[in-house]
């Protein structure tokens, strides 16, 4: 293989590999919060806040790490999120107490969603031609870590390990991306005007990109909300051992998978917007299973139905968003990614308050209703047509129009 060549399959290969750890993180940090609970001796709704703090925690930061990757260049800043990243799971190994580990959930929130945003950037940029297949096949890597984590971790679990176990693995599987990202090559994004605060401004303020910004707050509220917590109510509400309400989760993220495959196949011959108005058909059917009063096989079937509901979501949204200005994939993900995430820091842990403090069903409700929500913007967005490639910083007059 020719040594020009390996640094740019590094570019896909770091991405990918990077996006499997974040996804084993955020797989297992829901289905743990019973464990973390027990330990440090607090209700499970107190444990909850972790899920706020690692949300909250990428807020900022995803819209800072955006203008930086778009101004300095993405591969310094993806360097140092991914050693911090490393860094904040070592944290949770050796976290001495409650306090500790929300620290070490900040900053993983902080440097986790700063990758995520980075990661679709990078993609976007190694083929802005066949942007909805590539989402697709990398958010493929996110359920890959979160199965696989999920599997590890409830293999310790009976076998009388302790979860702090499973985020020393994490961090050793960081450092190792990180070695590899020091030899890959970005490709230069489409030309463009550097960016500057006028420029991310009129990203910002773009009818389309603020609706798209909605659509994945919504996106995300539901489907954290419901791979977050369904564990925790088959451990908790149904009596399952620990190690086994833990695959509530694994169904969750195993179906998401397996269908992100299928949904990126499916863009071959359909367009990502037709492929979207599907798969919300689908999350409402997964919801009105979830719904059902009878019997704990809704509860496994509801989660596996959403899984692949929700499959090509957000790499099909992300998709849409770098099509608007992709000379600035990095502003412009990072937007994305930053919405999701102010989705996630709200709507799981209000759901976990509504599950424990009043019944599952209500928690179940919360959830559909984001994303019926989600499908009617969905919908509604469905009736403009796409603006064309921009290749520049636009001017006023041929802004992007909905």
């Amino acid at each position: 293989m020719s040594p020009v060549v390996i640094p740019l399959l590094l570019a896909i290969i770091v991405p990918v590999c990077t996006i499997v750890v974040f996804g084993a993180a955020g797989g297992i940090l829901g289905p743990l919060l019973p464990a973390m609970a027990q330990e440090f001796g607090i209700p499970l709704d107190r444990a909850g806040l972790l899920l706020p703090i690692t949300f909250g925690g990428s807020i900022a930061s995803i819209l800072l790490g955006g203008y930086l990757a778009d101004h300095f260049g993405k591969k310094l800043l993806l360097l140092v999120a991914l050693g911090g990243l490393a860094g904040s799971y070592v944290l949770f190994h050796l976290a001495p107490s409650f306090v500790w580990v929300a620290a070490a959930c900040l900053l993983a929130g902080m440097l986790g969603g700063t990758l995520e945003g980075l990661c679709s950037a990078v993609i976007a940029d190694v083929d802005p031609v066949k942007g909805d297949r590539n989402q697709n096949f990398l958010q493929v890597a996110f359920c890959i870590g979160a199965v696989t984590a999920l599997s590890v971790t409830a293999w310790f679990q009976e076998h009388g390990a302790n979860w702090r176990q499973a985020y020393l693995i994490l961090a050793a599987s960081a450092g190792v991306v990180w070695v590899l990202g020091l030899f890959m090559r970005i490709p230069p994004a489409p030309p463009a005007e550097k960016i500057n605060l006028q420029i991310a401004r009129r990203v910002v303020s773009n009818p389309a990109v603020l609706l798209l910004m909605l659509a994945i707050a919504l996106y995300v509220g539901s489907e954290m909300s419901l791979a977050s917590w369904i564990s925790p109510i088959l451990q908790e509400k149904r009596g399952y051992p620990a190690s086994v309400a833990m695959y509530g989760a694994g169904v969750f993220w195993l179906a998401m998978g397996v269908s992100r495959l299928v949904a990126g196949i499916l863009c071959h011959r359909y367009s990502g917007y037709t492929v979207l108005r599907w798969l919300m058909a689908g999350g409402l059917l997964a919801y009105a299973v979830l719904l059902l009063p009878v019997g704990d096989w809704r509860l496994w079937l509801g989660a596996a139905l959403a899984g692949a509901a929700f499959s090509g979501t957000w790499p099909l949204i992300v998709s849409l968003s770098t099509t608007h200005y992709p000379g600035y994939t990095g502003t412009v993900v990072a937007l994305m990614v930053a919405s999701g995430t102010l989705g996630g820091f709200i709507f799981p842990f209000l759901s976990g308050v509504i599950i424990n403090r009043h019944s599952v069903f209500w928690g179940f409700l919360l959830m559909a209703g984001l994303f019926a929500l989600l499908t009617i913007v969905v919908v509604r967005y469905g009736r403009y047509r796409l603006p064309g490639i921009v290749t520049s910083a636009p001017a006023p007059e041929t802004e992007p129009a909905v």
